[in-house]
Parts: C-alpha cells; sequence; structure tokens
C-alpha cells in the first residue's frame, strides 16, 4: 500500500466492505505536518473519513501554536477540505485566506465576514451579493466606491430609489428612468423618486412629462420636507406657463413651511400683482383644498394624470434576439440589460486587440466591425464582417485566455458592452440565469467548432 503502510484500517460493523482508518492516522498526519510535509499529511487525510478532520481541529483547539493551525489550513486547503481549511484559517487571523477558503466553500456570508474583516469591501460586497442579500451588497459597493455594482444590487433589493439616483448621478440616465418609475405611488420613496423624475424630464426639454410628475406628487402628497421641491418646482414650471394663480397658491404653500425658501421668494416677487398687491405666503392647506391641477394643453382635470414613462431603449429587442440570452425570462433579461455599457466606435476603433485578455462581451447594436487574424510576419487576414446583433467576445466568459483576432470597426460602432467581471458575478447570483447562458454559449462554441472542423476536412 506504499505510503499507507503505516496505517491500520479495519471493516465497518456489518462488513459492508467499506474501510475506516484507526485511531492512528490522526497522530500520523499530526507528525507528517510538524516536519513540514504537508503533501504526505493531505494524501491521508483525503484517504480518510470526516472524522479524521474534526480530531484534527479538535486537538489544536486544546492549545496548538498559531504556526500549526497555519499549517492545518494548508493542509485542509491542499486536500480541497476548505470548509475546515476557512475555519483554521479564521484561527490565524488571516482574513483574507480564510475568506478565500470561505468562498470557495460557498460560505458566502461567512466569506463576506472575513473579507469585511481583512478590508476588502469589493469582496464582501461580492459575497453578499451572491448569499442574495442585495440590500448589504449595495451598501458595501456603495462604501467601496463602486457606485454601479451598488445602484445594480439597490434595483435587485427592490431600492428602486436609491437605485435611480445613483444612476442618475453617473449618467446613466435610461437605467434611472426605468428604475424610478418602478417605485409605487404608496411607497415611502413615491414622492423622492418622481421629483428626480421631474427634475430629468426639466433638463431635457420634456417640459409636459416633468410637469405631471410634480403635479403627482402635489395631488398625492402632503407638503412636508420630502414633497417641497416638487410643489416648487411645480409651481416654477405653472408660472413660466402663464399659470399664475396655481403658482401663487403653490409657492404660498411652500413659504408656509419653508418662510425663507428662497426660490419661492423669488418667484413670488416675479408674479404680477393680484388686486393690486403683490403675492403673498398662503397656508400650505391652501393647495390640497383646490381644484386639481390642469395642465397646459389638457382639456380637462385628470382624476388619474399620467404616470408611467417608458424608460426602456429602443434597442433593448437587440438584446432580446441575442443567441447567447436567448433563453432568458424578460425579468432575467430586463437584469443583464441593466449590467451594459452603451458605447461608441469611430472608424478603425479596435473593439478587441489580438493576443489581449480579453475583458468584455460586446453586443454589436448598429454599424459593421471586421474580424481579421494576424500571423508572424504576415498581413492580416480577414475572416468575417458582422453587424447588428452581433455578439463578440463569448470565449473570454470560458477561458479568459487572450483572444484570438482583432475586431475593428469598418464605420461608427453603437454597442452594448458587457464587463465580464460584472457579467459573471451577475450570473453566480443568478445561477438559472447563469445555467441557461452558459448551457448556449456551449451550444454556439461547438457549432463553431464543427465548422471549422467540417472546413479542414473540406
Amino acid at each position: 500500500m506504499g505510503g499507507f503502510r503505516e496505517i491500520e484500517f479495519e471493516f465497518d460493523e456489518g462488513g459492508t466492505g467499506e474501510f475506516k482508518p484507526t485511531g492512528n492516522v490522526v497522530q500520523v498526519i499530526t507528525g507528517h505536518l510538524k516536519q513540514g510535509q504537508i503533501d504526505q499529511a493531505a494524501s491521508l487525510l483525503a484517504a480518510s473519513g470526516p472524522e479524521v478532520g474534526d480530531r484534527l481541529i479538535e486537538e489544536a483547539e486544546i492549545g496548538a501554536s498559531k504556526e500549526l493551525w497555519k499549517r492545518l489550513a494548508k493542509l485542509f486547503g491542499t486536500a480541497r477540505d476548505v470548509a475546515r481549511a476557512a475555519k483554521c484559517a479564521a484561527a490565524t487571523g488571516d482574513h483574507e485566506l480564510a475568506a478565500g477558503f470561505c468562498e470557495a466553500a460557498y460560505e458566502w456570508g461567512l466569506a463576506a465576514a472575513e473579507y469585511r474583516a481583512a478590508g476588502n469591501l469589493a469582496k464582501a460586497a461580492e459575497m453578499h451579493e451572491r448569499e442574495l442579500e442585495f440590500d448589504k451588497a449595495a451598501a458595501a459597493f456603495h462604501e467601496a466606491g463602486d457606485h454601479l455594482r451598488a445602484a445594480d444590487c439597490y434595483a435587485r433589493s427592490g431600492a428602486y430609489y436609491h437605485a435611480g439616483h445613483l444612476y442618475m448621478r453617473m449618467g446613466r440616465y435610461e437605467q434611472a428612468v426605468e428604475v424610478l418609475q418602478r417605485v409605487e405611488r404608496m411607497e415611502k420613496w413615491y414622492a423622492e423618486s418622481s421629483t428626480l423624475l421631474g427634475q430629468f424630464f426639466e433638463k431635457t426639454g420634456n417640459s409636459k412629462a416633468a410637469a405631471q410628475r410634480y403635479a403627482e406628487v402635489v395631488r398625492t402628497r402632503p407638503i412636508d420636507s420630502t414633497t417641497v421641491e416638487a410643489h416648487h418646482r411645480l409651481a416654477t414650471m405653472l408660472a413660466e406657463f402663464g399659470r399664475h394663480d396655481q403658482a401663487r397658491q403653490l409657492w404660498g404653500g411652500v413659504l408656509g413651511l419653508w418662510p425663507e425658501h428662497p426660490g419661492a421668494v423669488e418667484g413670488m416677487k416675479l408674479l404680477p400683482a393680484k388686486g393690486g398687491t403683490t403675492g403673498a405666503a398662503a397656508p400650505a392647506s391652501v393647495v390640497a383644498e383646490e381644484a386639481p391641477l390642469v395642465l397646459p394643453g389638457d382639456d380637462a382635470a385628470q382624476e388619474e394624470p399620467e404616470s408611467t414613462i417608458v424608460g426602456v431603449r429602443e434597442d433593448f429587442d437587440v438584446l432580446r434576439g441575442l443567441p447567447i440570452f436567448s433563453e432568458l425570462s424578460l425579468d432575467e433579461l430586463r437584469a443583464v440589460h441593466t449590467l451594459a455599457d452603451r458605447v461608441s466606435f469611430a472608424a478603425d476603433e479596435v473593439l478587441i486587440e489580438q493576443d489581449q485578455e480579453g475583458r468584455a462581451l460586446f453586443v454589436i447594436v448598429s454599424g459593421q466591425v471586421k474580424v481579421e487574424v494576424e500571423t508572424a510576419g504576415k498581413p492580416p487576414i480577414e475572416v468575417a464582417r458582422l453587424g447588428m446583433g452581433a455578439s463578440l467576445g463569448e470565449m473570454a466568459m470560458v477561458d479568459q485566455a487572450p483572444a484570438s483576432a482583432r475586431v475593428t470597426a469598418v464605420e461608427e460602432v453603437s454597442a452594448f458592452r458587457f464587463p465580464l467581471d460584472r457579467l459573471d458575478s451577475h450570473l453566480q447570483t443568478d445561477p438559472r440565469a447563469g445555467y441557461k447562458v452558459m448551457r448556449v454559449l456551449g451550444r454556439i462554441l461547438s457549432t463553431r467548432l464543427r465548422e471549422a472542423n467540417r472546413a479542414l476536412a473540406g
């Protein structure tokens, strides 16, 4: 039995034929450890039952030195007993090592705690994300300065206002509009979400949509610190529309709550006189007693104002038609859609460079690219031209090896760019979607391999 001759084995009771290591295997493994013979100890441990690992830890807990705990961590790690390796690493105070072992053992919550103890907030956030603790993941990503992933996690946790606020700050306006619209009328952050949407529509020149958002807040919420900005913004717009009386009422409510509000004070000064006097502050309750606000261009007051703004990108269908995402449900596809950056390339600009590590999956929305392969001492050979709907860089999702070809824009190109680290992390937190994507990817690569084999055979 080679290296196992020093260990005696006995049959289990009942004579089932299973071998069980006797007690001295623990002493033998410990002896190997003391001599630094990790590989020999790991071979014995791997051939033994789980009770041997438990015994090793029990004996260490009696009073093992820090050095022995380190060797035990290395032993269990070498034997791929990652859960026990994590426990031993934690005993040494090496939180980063312990976190890595917890991660390998799929103990995401423990891994998050260890990574945080090690000061690695980004990895702690990833572990919370894998544990589906999206609220904790969002907070950790935010603390780590990764606002984009924080926004994604806020959205997945249902904290749509916080997600929209971050998306708006980063200039990801389509995603901001999409998630802010999900805040229901009776939810806590409805007023803030509608106000943020109104401000965005104002900046983009859509005054009607902005006024509708502000008016909805005024109709459904009393004036307070969360709604005062919507009252002020709507008053400003109504004054610009020539609706001076209603602007005066709204600013009166604002001043009743906040007598020195600079915008309301200035706005009231600029309103034309009413009954020979300038506008004066009215109590906040006045606004609620007025008839529903009628926006310019409306024929009559609306009991139910327009509250749905379509915020999904028109090119969303490009993703829906992409083979790699063809098996995803609509909700799964929407979640994947939030991971994408929208990028543009000028003619002759390189999307993917040959022999460099692939870091993103690209989906062409418009324009055309050429795929070239270059060999030493020879000019590049064009092997394909691809257009709308084509995906590029899938191989990097599998092996992360350097790209086998250069991809260059033939003309101006618009594309979705999925950073592979974000896409991989997302698919790990949603294993059903991850399985679907990897299964389709396997089919795609298998088809390409068969076609290449046929071409070579021909």
